[in-house]
Formats: structure tokens, C-alpha cells, sequence
């Protein structure tokens, strides 16, 4: 019973985030932090075409195996391009970047077809979900996926908290995790 007790309290301590406007607040910071610490182009205030990036499991540490820390799509002058970086960081609240490793990549189909899978106009029009569906939401890892999307006219920072549980209800889940899945296909492992 005691262990029980123990491991609840330190889960309680050390393994729960509860998510709120501040905590996306603190993403954003974390992020503008790493994006100036991966020498990454400036992209809040738009971007000469199309650039994406997808952070997944972002924030705690917590990493697929042998899969990015982040991966760029971007369009320049009518041009596709891939590119996937692999972070070395000090596991801590900013995570340092120790070192970092870029990759670039072609999907294992051509673009149009990888671009017509992932349904590239619904990705750039997407939409976060509702704060209020996170309200009572305790992720026990911490871990959170972040898409930024740049466009000539806009920049949307969107945080997806437990993505996988919301397919059913949130078309934006959806097209997220499609998004993710089909990135898992295409983009070359470490």
C-alpha cells in the first residue's frame, strides 16, 4: 500500500500536466526558444509561400525511436522540399540543443501524391481544437504534438494534446494524425 501511495504521489508530482491557455503560452516560448537554437528561418510573421512544421511528442523529452524531433515541409519558388531534424538535448524544461542533425528527404512517393495522402489544403487550413475540450485533460507524460503553419498571409501555432482520442470527435484530430501517420511512411528513420 505504501508503494502504491508513494508512486501516486510522484506521479502526481512529477508526471501530470493539466492544459490551459498559459501552457500554450509556455509552448510557444519553448518553441521560439528552439527554433533560434536549430538556426530555423523566422516563419510568425508569415513565409514567402508554404512552410510547415510538426513537433511531434514536443516538450517532455519523450521521442519516438529513430523518428525526428521535427519535420519541415516547405514550399519555395513552386518547389517542395523536406527536411528532418534530429535533436541531441539536455532533457529539461527548455531543452538545451546539444546537437542536432538535419536530414533532407522526398517522400517515398512523389510529392503530388504525398501532398494529395496528407490533403495539404486541409493542413493548411487547420484549426485548433477548442481550449474547453482540454479543460479536464491530464496527460500523464506530458508530451504535446505542434503543428506550425506559414503561410504569405497568416501563421497559425496549434497544440494537439492527446490527438489519438479525439479522431472520432474533432475532424482537426483527424487530419492531424492522418497527417502523422503518413509522415511515419515517408520520412526516412535514423
Amino acid at each position: 500500500m505504501k508503494g502504491h501511495i508513494l508512486f501516486l504521489g510522484l506521479f502526481l508530482v512529477f508526471g501530470l500536466t493539466s492544459f490551459s491557455q498559459e501552457n500554450n503560452n509556455s509552448y510557444e516560448k519553448i518553441l521560439h526558444e528552439r527554433t533560434k537554437q536549430l538556426k530555423l528561418d523566422e516563419i510568425s510573421n508569415g513565409y514567402d509561400s508554404i512552410q510547415i512544421r510538426i513537433w511531434p511528442r514536443f516538450y517532455c523529452g519523450c521521442k519516438a525511436i529513430n523518428f525526428p524531433d521535427l519535420i519541415v515541409l516547405k514550399n519555395y519558388n513552386n518547389e517542395w522540399y523536406g527536411e528532418s531534424y534530429y535533436v541531441n538535448s539536455e532533457v529539461n524544461y527548455y531543452q538545451v540543443v546539444r546537437e542536432y542533425e538535419t536530414r533532407y528527404f522526398n517522400p517515398t512517393s512523389s510529392w503530388i501524391e504525398f501532398l494529395n495522402e496528407i490533403n495539404i489544403k486541409e493542413i493548411i487550413e487547420l484549426e485548433a481544437i477548442s481550449d474547453s475540450v482540454y479543460v479536464n485533460t491530464v496527460i500523464a507524460d506530458g508530451y504535446v504534438d505542434l503543428i506550425e503553419i506559414a503561410t504569405k498571409e497568416s501563421y497559425k501555432f496549434i497544440v494537439f494534446k492527446q490527438t489519438r482520442l479525439y479522431i472520432e470527435k474533432y475532424d482537426q484530430a483527424r487530419i492531424f494524425c492522418n497527417l502523422n501517420d503518413i509522415l511515419v511512411n515517408n520520412v526516412s528513420k535514423k
